[in-house]
């Protein structure tokens, strides 16, 4: 069986090299041996040129198992608060890097567009480029759109052209989240406040109305959910008492959305997490993931053998798969969805 790891990410060394030496966030420099990148004074990372090679990529995988990994330059394509044109720039750069990778290896690597999300006629430009001429079979999309919800009346127009062209939209947290100017320790911004955060994204996009309007559009969302599997329960309750008066009621239940059109992904190390996200989403829904870089994919494969149930494990990590599209170049075998 095909394992395929639905949430790790390349970062392409074209880059760091091209935004070294930016005066202002977010910004790279070379230091000891390793690419710094700074998204903020406190929020970075850094790693050494081998670490980011290709073939450290498909090394780490293959010591795990992984036969396909669906990869995004998440964190390098946090653009909102740039520039439009700046962040087109990089925009471009990263899909266009991504896209040759899986022409490349065509069998083992899935790529996500990155979109300028601050402005809608050019994240739609950047769509159309990153799937019908470069042939990226996904998009990612972060938790804000520097500190505005993904999901609104003026991104709608986003969400129908994924529809149109049959992509499905991947979640990811932002390097902040909407609360992080509030001054919350990094370990409650990284650990909790980023869960949330995309819990925020993707209920937005039920209650934007964006899903109803989009009817073929899947989402993933992350590590299990975030929050959502906690407390849907409390939004059940909201929706039965008051949402009937709501100046934008659903017209399902909050349920039907999250298990009909939802997808979560295994990234996480909190066992007792998947009853609820099975509970919430179904069992056919929720993927295998492990967050590489910045999680070991071997050993979060043995931690997952190890405290996971080993029925639903097997399930999850050799059945489930989210429906990607084939490639629209045509240019031979792709990974199987």
């Amino acid at each position: 069986m095909t394992v395929i790891d639905h949430q790790c990410h390349w970062y392409p060394m074209s880059f760091y090299e091209q935004v070294s030496g930016r005066d202002r966030y977010p910004r790279v420099e070379f230091v000891d041996g390793k690419w710094k990148f700074d998204a903020d004074k406190t929020i970075g990372w850094s790693f050494t040129p081998e670490h980011l090679s290709l073939e450290n990529y498909f090394a780490r995988l293959d010591a795990a198992g992984i036969d396909v990994g669906v990869s995004s330059p998440n964190m390098v394509g946090d653009v909102t608060r740039l520039e439009v044109s700046e962040a087109r720039e990089i925009t471009v750069l990263l899909n266009r890097e991504t896209a040759q990778v899986q022409r490349e290896h065509p069998q083992r690597f899935i790529g996500l567009a990155m979109l300028p999300m601050q402005d809608v006629t050019a994240a739609i430009e950047s769509l159309d480029e990153a799937v019908l001429e470069l042939g990226l079979r996904g998009v990612c999309v972060l938790s804000n759109i520097a500190g505005r919800p993904i999901g609104s009346e003026e991104t709608l127009p986003i969400y129908r052209r994924m529809d149109e062209l049959g992509v499905p939209l991947v979640i990811h947290p932002a390097n902040t989240s909407m609360a992080f100017n509030v001054g919350l320790p990094l370990g409650i911004e990284v650990g909790l406040t980023w869960m949330w955060d995309t819990s925020a994204a993707a209920l937005s996009l039920i209650f934007s109305g964006a899903i109803d309007q989009c009817p073929n559009l899947t989402v993933l969302h992350p590590h299990l959910g975030g929050v959502i599997p906690y407390v849907i329960g409390r939004i059940g309750a909201f929706m039965e008492s008051w949402g009937r008066i709501a100046p934008n009621p659903l017209q399902r239940p909050l349920a039907e959305y999250l298990r009909e059109r939802y997808y979560v992904d295994i990234a996480v190390r909190t066992p007792g997490a998947l009853a609820l996200a099975i509970e919430t989403y179904g069992l056919d829904h929720v993927l295998f993931a492990t967050d590489f870089p910045f999680v070991d994919p071997a050993t979060h494969v043995e931690f997952l053998r190890g405290r996971f149930p080993q029925r639903e494990l097997e399930i999850i990590m050799n059945t489930n798969r989210l429906p990607f599209p084939q490639s629209r170049l045509g240019s031979g075998p792709v990974a199987a969805p």
